[in-house]
């Protein structure tokens, strides 16, 4: 499950970059609209170089959030700074992008304070003489994990080392179960003595409510599924690895923007029973930021590749 946070951190690079390269505007003070980035800091006369921005980046508890004038604008208060969220930040929770506004609203599942008030951000950014400009802010309540032997389930409640886990059913963080492999389970076929692992946070009622589950079980859905672990380019190297539910047959892929078509690898028993695996590696001078795989079983995934 560390995959995960690896390709997040990846993800987050790439938003850096991109954000260094707006700030030709960079947020001026609160109330005082834009400052270009060749105007001179606050007591500073005209005329005198002015000092660049400077990354930084926080990790801690959520002490306050102030919505601003503008909708989709605020402040995020971690570690005693405050943090401005301007209209092109990223907030991410686990599971997917949300508006600034998601992150008050209703308590989450088991919590008592409004949203992820109380929760963990970590924030990367640029700060200037006018303070922290936010590029991309990965909020979630806590940051917990539990890995370890199922000792009951009980109607979809699995108790991992005696710890009930549940699936989160906030629409902020849904939480999903699924194999090792990749393909979605039914959380009450979790057998007990398996070994499971859970992320989530634990809430104020000691249950443990997970967004991400990973344990064996019955496959749902349909009985021809394909599922992609992995799909990354890098300096024109394209890497597909992933799994199928039947353990032969051949995935073609494409480019899902053009349609181009990618090339073809085929499906091979995997370790797992009845299951198939698969690799693709090609060369690809453009970076197809989607990919669909089609199986000769008639199933189908569409996925983004990381670089």
């Amino acid at each position: 499950m560390s995959g995960n946070r690896t390709l997040r951190l990846v993800a987050t690079a790439a938003i850096m970059a991109v954000f260094a390269a707006s700030l030709g505007l960079i947020p001026g003070p609160p109330g005082g609209g834009n400052v270009h980035a060749d105007s001179p800091e606050p007591g500073v006369p005209a005329g005198v170089p002015p000092v660049g921005t400077v990354p930084f980046e926080l990790e801690g508890r959520i002490e306050s959030i102030q919505p601003g004038p503008t909708p989709g604008t605020g402040i995020i208060r971690v570690l005693g700074v405050s943090v401005r969220i301007v209209l092109n930040t990223v907030i991410r929770t686990p599971v997917r992008p949300i508006p600034f506004d998601e992150l008050l609203g209703p308590p989450l599942p088991g919590r008592t304070p409004s949203g992820f008030l109380n929760g963990i951000a970590v924030i990367a950014g640029e700060s200037t003489s006018f303070g922290c400009v936010a590029a991309v802010v990965d909020v979630q309540p806590g940051e917990n994990v539990l890995a370890g032997r199922v000792t009951r389930n009980a109607a979809g409640i699995v108790y991992i080392l005696g710890t009930p886990v549940v699936l989160c059913t906030d629409s902020r963080m849904p939480g999903s179960a699924a194999r090792e492999e990749g393909f979605a389970i039914v959380f009450e076929t979790v057998p007990v003595g398996s070994f499971a692992a859970a992320e989530g946070y634990l809430d104020e009622f000691g249950v443990f409510r997970a967004h991400s589950v990973e344990a064996p079980g019955q496959i749902a859905g349909p009985p021809n599924q394909t599922a992609i672990n992995r799909a990354a380019w890098s300096n024109g190297e394209l890497d597909i690895r992933g799994h199928s539910t039947t353990p032969d047959g051949e995935i073609v892929f494409f480019d899902e923007e053009t349609g181009e078509r990618l090339g073809r690898a085929d499906v091979a028993p995997a370790d797992a029973a009845a299951l198939g695996a698969f690799r693709f590696r090609t060369t690809v001078a453009v970076y197809p930021r989607r990919v669909r795989a089609v199986n000769s079983n008639g199933s189908f995934v569409i996925c983004d590749v990381w670089r």
